[in-house]
């Protein structure tokens, strides 16, 4: 592994079972995150972008140690996550924070925004006092955009992108080294998305950050992230840097991905590529690549044909193997 790499993700399951009905006995697995690889460098933004129900945040829930994967090793700055308890934990949790996706469900109703803030240095001793740890808690405050009389404030006196730089501001209260934020724009206006964004590529500059940056708009991805993994039902189908991702897709499901995306002329020609069917159940996956089923050039072949992350380690990497033949 080299040097320069703060996270890392090697075969990663989650399988959860399943109870068979009456009738049967058969032991079923909802498949929410089957065999994920990559490697993150300091300092890059990796864009996780895929459908509703694909397993994006499954997948990030096992990264953070929230949810045990079923196989796999999760490792960070060279020590593997999945081998520690839950007080050996403690200290990586401060350099690992999420901003979650809802910032009116992310913030307790009943808590002051001095509070807030100054919770996790009290918690992992990063303060002498209380006075000290509401210092901090305003330089967060200001770090993030927002005026230090907020301190004094409650959740529900602040609009939604405010409260989602509140979120900002409780997670770099540790000084992570890796920020994750899972869908952290999606419930919000496009022009206060556009500021988020803004405020978090500044921050990166700034407080040297790697992010993993989890939406279902490419829009976005496109804008933030260094490198592109496209899932679809629990699996990596593509993956590579964002600028060769978006010029060269080769996945086919990449394609139908980057056919949707608007654009802002309205004369200009696009036929968006439909995808027939609906996603199959992570319960009973298509044998084969399981994209086969809705892809819209697919040969009787791909049935039989399994993704693998064997390849995961180069530059561009997808899971299709006829993607030459689709160009």
């Amino acid at each position: 592994m080299s040097s320069n790499i703060l996270f890392a993700a090697e075969h990663i399951k989650k399988w959860f079972p399943v109870k068979g009905s009456l009738f049967s006995k058969e032991h079923k697995y909802v498949k929410a995150v089957d065999d994920v690889s990559f490697s993150l460098v300091e300092g890059e933004t990796l864009g996780i972008v895929g459908e509703s129900g694909c397993g994006k945040s499954t997948l990030i829930r096992v990264l953070l140690r929230l949810l045990a994967p079923t196989e796999g090793k999760v490792i960070f700055a060279g020590t593997e996550l999945t081998s520690l308890g839950q007080e050996e934990l403690k200290q990586y949790r401060r350099n690992i924070q999420i901003v979650f996706q809802d910032p009116y469900a992310a913030l307790n109703p009943r808590q002051k925004v001095g509070a807030m803030l100054s919770e996790p240095l009290i918690i992992h001793n990063l303060v002498a006092s209380k006075e000290e740890a509401l210092q901090q808690a305003a330089n967060l405050l200001k770090t993030v955009g927002l005026p230090a009389d907020a301190i004094t404030k409650y959740p529900h006196e602040f609009s939604g992108g405010q409260r989602q730089r509140l979120c900002i501001a409780r997670a770099l209260a540790m000084k992570p080294k890796l920020l994750v934020c899972d869908e952290s724009v999606s419930a919000l206006d496009v022009s206060i998305q556009a500021q988020i964004i803004n405020l978090l590529m500044k921050l990166q500059r700034e407080m040297q950050l790697t992010i993993i940056f989890v939406s279902h708009d490419l829009r976005v991805i496109k804008h933030i992230a260094t490198h592109v993994a496209v899932m679809y039902l629990g699996k990596f189908v593509e993956y590579g840097s964002s600028a060769e991702v978006f010029a060269n897709p080769q996945h086919p499901y990449t394609k139908a991905l980057l056919s949707a995306i608007p654009i802002a002329n309205p004369e200009a020609e696009k036929k968006p590529i439909v995808l027939q069917g609906d996603i199959p159940s992570p319960i009973d996956v298509p044998s084969g690549c399981a994209f086969h089923s809705r892809c819209f050039m697919n040969k009787k072949e791909c049935s039989q044909l399994a993704i693998s992350m064997e390849q995961c380690g180069q530059d561009h990497w997808s899971a299709c193997p006829f993607r030459q033949e689709m160009k």
